[in-house]
């Protein structure tokens, strides 16, 4: 068979494994033949061929699936790994899935987050697990949940940590208040001047007002003591501003309550009794108890009023006389005049209200 161009050489419709095929053989630089079968397998396999039509069957890199169609089915309805689809094909199908469900929402079986921006006001984010709301923003408000239990509520003027007609803490900027409640009870509000603590407005509480200065005890709602730059009030009752520890009680106040120590002191010296043994012209006081000695003459003893209590003169021998007499400013029974003792062992005795003298 004489040599021929290629362009010379008949068509061959269809090639088979058999057939030959011209290669160069660059080692050694001469044109050899080789079957179109041992070509498709060399350097490696990458498909299978239809021999009447040449076309791959198939399509296999070094690993992974071997592909069997470049598919345009947009509905991806055949789930294979033996099908590649086309641009188009994937194109049309994740535009059909994500035209069903809203872009303000990212979700995973019953959760999402959801973003709603209409450029007003309206516009919010909602946070939702396992079908349960968790969180809330807006541009007014905001709320958050531990599980369906709402434990913050808060906006720009006030929040609310805790729970909702439970045991919760209230900031109010609007009207300037701390507010603590435990079970629903209000146990503690504060504004700028005004601290109550208790079972606010309804039972026992104190509130402490830092306006007028004063600490208010309330049982019942009722205002039962106070406490002031003044003093002590009771519900009834005069004001009291001192616990004294006067001894004496001078001051003679309505104004103060003596300690027991003070009110010991005070009744244990007005009983005391203090003898006094005189033979002369002397002096009584409170508590006094004059033991007169007339031997010598006549003795007068004048009474003085240094205080409330009693006074006693006793004679001790029959001759001469005692005479008492109320000191200057004072009256015995309404008198300048006092008394006199003429016999023995006899006495008399006065009481003294402070100012003026009473025979008993």
């Amino acid at each position: 068979m004489a040599d021929k161009k290629i362009t010379q050489l008949s068509t061959l419709p269809a090639a088979d494994g058999a057939d030959l095929f011209p290669i160069v053989d660059m080692s050694d630089t001469t044109t050899k033949k080789i079957t179109v079968g041992n070509l498709m397998n060399s350097p490696g396999p990458i498909g299978g061929v239809t021999s009447n039509t040449g076309k791959f069957t198939t399509l296999q890199l070094s690993s992974g699936a071997i592909v069997n169609e470049f598919s345009i089915d947009g509905t991806l309805v055949g789930d294979s790994d033996t099908a590649v689809p086309t641009e188009k094909a994937v194109k049309t199908y994740v535009d059909a899935a994500i035209s069903t469900f809203s872009t303000d929402i990212i979700w995973a079986d019953n959760s999402y987050v959801k973003v709603v921006d209409d450029a007003t006001a309206a516009g919010y984010v909602e946070i939702v697990i396992d079908g349960v709301q968790s969180s809330y923003f807006d541009s007014n408000i905001t709320r958050l949940y531990a599980g369906s239990t709402n434990f913050l509520t808060a906006s720009a003027t006030s929040q609310l940590f805790g729970v909702t007609g439970d045991s919760n803490i209230v900031f109010d900027q609007s009207a300037d208040t701390v507010i603590i409640n435990t079970s629903a009870t209000e146990v503690f509000n504060a504004n700028t001047g005004v601290v109550k603590v208790g079972v606010i407005d309804a039972d026992t509480f104190i509130t402490i007002d830092s306006t007028s200065d004063i600490i208010t005890i309330s049982d019942n709602s009722i205002g039962v003591a106070a406490f002031a730059e003044n003093g002590l009030t009771l519900e009834s009752g005069t004001n009291i501003n001192e616990f004294s520890t006067d001894g004496t009680l001078e001051d003679n106040s309505d104004d103060a309550v003596p300690t027991e120590k003070a009110v010991k002191t005070y009744i244990d010296e007005s009983i005391k009794l203090n003898i006094v043994n005189v033979t002369t012209d002397s002096t009584a006081g409170i508590n006094d108890v004059i033991l007169v000695d007339t031997t010598s003459g006549d003795v007068t003893i004048q009474l003085i009023a240094d205080g409330i209590g009693k006074i006693t003169v006793y004679k001790k021998y029959s001759s001469n006389n005692v005479y008492i007499i109320p000191e200057a400013g004072s009256l015995i029974d309404d008198s300048i005049v006092g008394g006199t003792i003429n016999y023995k062992h006899t006495s008399q005795e006065f009481i003294c209200d402070g100012t003026d003298f009473y025979t008993v």
